[in-house]
């Protein structure tokens, strides 16, 4: 039979964060119950989840700049809880001394 397939353009709807570092793990775990070790979730691994109540696709991409190699998620949720889970995430890396790169956001 005939099969049909459609794709859409839902970039618009959605918001895309990233998590690097060496307590990226660590501060996503306060937030997500996921096991985030090596052998569970390694580099290139998607899953969908709750982080901070939010329904979350996230994806570890870890990243290498020079010569280091750096644990990397990327959180990709609905546009419209994008500023909360940013929040949520930037206050449980508070104490490992998270740092916000990349834009402007005022309050921070």
């Amino acid at each position: 039979g005939d099969e049909l397939a459609a794709t859409f353009d839902v970039t618009h709807g959605r918001a895309l964060l990233r998590i690097s570092g060496a307590a990226a793990a660590q501060v996503l775990a306060k937030v997500c119950a996921i096991d985030l070790h090596d052998t569970v979730t390694p580099d290139g691994a998607a899953f969908r989840t709750s982080v901070a109540k939010v329904v979350t696709d996230v994806v570890r991409d870890d990243r290498s700049p020079g010569s280091t190699r750096q644990r990397s998620y990327l959180l990709h949720c609905e546009r419209s809880s994008g500023a909360y889970l940013f929040d949520a995430v930037v206050d449980a890396g508070h104490e490992f001394g998270v740092d916000v790169d990349g834009f402007a956001f005022p309050g921070i």
